[in-house]
């Protein structure tokens, strides 16, 4: 198991298969195989590595259900690689289709989101750029360019909220190995499609975001008795913090309070795999 979308899971088998799987249900869907992708051996992993590390992220356009007659409208891309670049492909097929290189922002991807039947991605620089699936040849399209900021920012996620596409900021200390594995605070902004501007947001309400290596995800707190509103919930994305540093991976996980800025422990266990990190699961219901 190595990524999650929604009610699915992205699963890698020893044989490198790809698969999509619902836990839920037990349906799996299967996927152009991993050593399908291209490039595959820039770097020098080994296989268990290659399998956890190299398929960085997979979003789906649209969630597939069993026996669906429009099955063939389910795209799915796929961010891999030590160069993070992105490939797309359907249900069944044979193979991966690389995106070639229009901007530089389809390099170092940190993130991907499926909204208004656009991908839309954000890179390492703050850049932000999408690919509209309706047109052919994908082309991206820049929405925004970097950001200036004081404080380093560890990475970018990319998130719907009541139909606005939002942009967190995760911030992380610079100083030391020990005190930089730590998750120290959050910023939001909100995307202004009328003027091309990023507007800050200060409240979510009554919603919650969740972010890690799922596709990130707002849920309203009224739909559960479990997390709180106007808060973040984060698990543990950050790999090269611990492997190769002898430090436990998956403890830099918690809860961000918008209101007051604070970080609290929401599980205080430990992950036991270095290449199937914590993540989060959410079941349809949770869903507006």
């Amino acid at each position: 198991m190595c990524r999650s979308t929604g009610n699915w899971l992205i699963t890698v088998n020893e044989e490198q298969q790809v698969y999509i799987f619902n836990p839920f249900t037990r349906i799996q869907f299967q996927l152009p195989s991993h050593s399908a992708l291209p490039d595959q051996y820039d770097c020098d992993f080994n296989q268990e590595e290659l399998c956890g590390r190299f398929l960085r992220k997979v979003v789906l356009s649209s969630p597939p259900t069993y026996m669906n007659s429009n099955l063939d409208d389910v795209v799915v891309i796929a961010c891999y690689g030590t160069k993070k670049r992105l490939a797309i492909a359907r249900p069944g097929d044979k193979s991966w289709t690389p995106i070639k290189r229009y901007i530089p922002a389809d390099m170092l991807v940190d993130d991907i989101i499926f909204f208004k039947n656009r991908f839309y991605f954000v890179n390492r620089e703050g850049y932000v750029a999408y690919y509209d699936i309706s047109c052919d040849p994908l082309v991206a399209t820049y929405v925004s360019g970097e950001f200036t900021t004081v404080r380093y920012v560890h990475r970018f996620y990319l998130v719907e909220w009541m139909g606005e596409l939002l942009l967190v900021r995760k911030y992380i200390p610079r100083r030391g190995k020990e005190s930089y594995y730590r998750t120290e605070g959050f910023q939001v902004s909100k995307f202004n499609f009328d003027n091309g501007e990023w507007e800050e947001v200060k409240s979510l309400g009554q919603h919650s975001l969740f972010l890690g290596f799922n596709t990130s995800v707002s849920l309203l707190a009224s739909n559960s008795s479990t997390f709180r509103g106007n808060c973040i919930y984060f698990t543990d994305d950050y790999m090269l913090g611990y492997i190769g540093n002898g430090i436990e991976g998956g403890s830099d996980k918690g809860v961000f309070d918008l209101k007051d800025g604070t970080i609290k422990p929401h599980y205080a266990g430990i992950s036991t795999s270095l290449y199937s990190p914590p993540l989060w699961i959410i079941p349809k219901s949770l869903h507006q």
